[in-house]
């Protein structure tokens, strides 16, 4: 007997069923199936690290970019708290980035940036 199985994309599709006995007796079924994304996307966001802040007290926040995988293929835009770049004083930031597939599934990720004051 050999058994064949498919992946199929997420969303209605038709699924075809082959049945062979050990007398050679064969039935074939055709039926939809739907096929349902309940997975959330993965993020990757980049290790907590510290940064000096220049003489006015001011650091520019920058990261690379954050790795996303979401099984439906699709291009996803991360947002996060923070726009990459943006400068901020000397504290201690926590940055939460976040996804949303096409179905509705979310991802999240988050690091942490601590900005301390230079000493001139």
């Amino acid at each position: 007997m050999e058994e064949t199985i498919s992946q199929f994309d997420i969303g209605t599709t038709n699924a075809t069923i082959l049945i062979e006995d050990c007398n050679g007796n064969t039935i074939i079924c055709t039926t939809l199936a739907y096929i349902e994304d309940c997975d959330a996307p993965q993020l990757t966001c980049p290790d907590n690290f510290n940064l000096t802040a220049d003489e006015n007290c001011e650091a520019s926040i920058t990261w690379d970019p954050i790795d996303v995988y979401d099984n439906s293929g699709d291009i996803l835009t991360v947002e996060c708290d923070f726009d990459n770049g943006t400068l901020v004083t000397t504290g201690d930031y926590s940055i939460e980035c976040r996804v949303q597939d096409s179905t509705g599934n979310n991802g999240t990720c988050e690091f942490n940036v601590v900005v301390t004051g230079s000493y001139y």
